[in-house]
């Protein structure tokens, strides 16, 4: 997926994913508590959707993970994971999902 955002070349690109940062979750009694955990970094190289140039956004890992899991119940995309050959729709969704609906990458099948 990481190969793949970075070889499109669309209107943002991926700066890296060894990096660890932190991010909140509720634990079991409904308390957020702070999780350091790897985050995939994305630059914004043109401004979009309200996104200033060079601008860092982060997703958690778990963020990832769990958009995965939650578009897994889809057969082919579950297909697709396993095979490791993702599409380009495929990684718009994780994206968008991951991110709660506020990065959309565009990336296009052809």
């Amino acid at each position: 997926m990481v190969h793949t955002i970075s070889w499109y070349r669309t209107w943002i690109d991926v700066l890296d994913f060894n990096t660890y940062g932190e991010t909140a979750i509720l634990d079991a009694s409904n308390r957020v508590i702070t999780i350091r955990c790897k985050v995939l970094r994305l630059e914004v190289r043109v401004s979009k959707f309200g996104f200033q140039r060079f601008q860092v956004l982060s997703l958690p890992e778990r963020a990832i993970e769990d958009a995965i899991s939650q578009l897994s119940t889809q057969l082919g995309f579950r297909t697709r994971v396993k095979e490791l050959k993702l599409m380009y729709s495929d990684i718009n969704k994780i994206i968008e999902i991951a991110s709660e609906g506020a990065i959309q990458m565009e990336l296009e099948d052809y």
